[in-house]
């Protein structure tokens, strides 16, 4: 008998291990994943987004919303609760990010998330890469993409399992020079719009616009 409880607590211990392994993982990715220019890591949760590109190249990224701190998720849900070091870490983070010239506004909210407003300005053929939300890219070729970072299966599966979902929309507007090569917009300009639209409701959902400036 106690050596079937045993290697009971074995697999018990075997599988938080294995578990802890996988988030650590997935957090350094996420960490990669998000802007150099942001300390520590956030991940987009429910927000409203925009891209506005002009005919020179030079473009706006806004972004208003929640975020959430994915590894203090991971230690609220194991623990229930959030110690008060933590939750003291996590509103000094959001006091430091403030001196980030992109962030317009942010607040910690508690329970490892804040509220988020961005307001990012970059030039011609400048790179942008912001909550992996979104990346900027120009190419050599000239092409422009706008996209988020794909997500692999076992992460979505984590942050889900975290109770983190996706619940955004993003606006891209583009100026009359640009030629679209592909996209996969869920709305697209028309006669009372002008933008490239796309609803994200999970985590895994990858807007994509690729276009060059005639």
């Amino acid at each position: 008998m106690r050596s079937i409880s045993s290697s009971r607590r074995m697999v018990s211990l075997l599988t938080q291990a294995q578990t802890t392994q996988t988030m650590k993982k997935l957090t350094c990715a996420l960490i990669l994943a998000c802007t150099a220019s942001l300390a520590g890591c956030l991940f987009p949760e429910s927000f409203v987004a925009r891209l506005g590109f002009e005919k020179d190249g030079s473009y706006t990224f806004t972004y208003a919303g929640t975020a959430v701190n994915p590894m203090a998720s991971y230690d609220l849900k194991g623990r229930g609760t959030l110690r008060s070091a933590d939750e003291e870490k996590l509103a000094a983070d959001a006091t430091s990010l403030k001196s980030n010239k992109d962030v317009k506004a942010i607040k910690y909210k508690g329970a490892a998330r804040y509220d988020l407003t961005l307001d990012a300005r970059r030039k011609a053929g400048e790179s942008m890469r912001l909550l992996d939300v979104f990346f900027v890219t120009t190419g050599t070729d000239g092409v422009t993409t706008v996209a988020s970072i794909e997500t692999k299966e076992n992460d979505r599966k984590m942050l889900e399992d975290l109770g983190i979902k996706i619940n955004g929309t993003l606006d891209v507007r583009l100026p009359a020079n640009a030629e679209v090569i592909s996209r996969n917009a869920t709305s697209t300009p028309s006669l009372f719009s002008s933008t490239y639209g796309w609803k994200i409701g999970k985590i895994g959902d990858r807007p994509i616009l690729k276009f060059r400036l005639k």
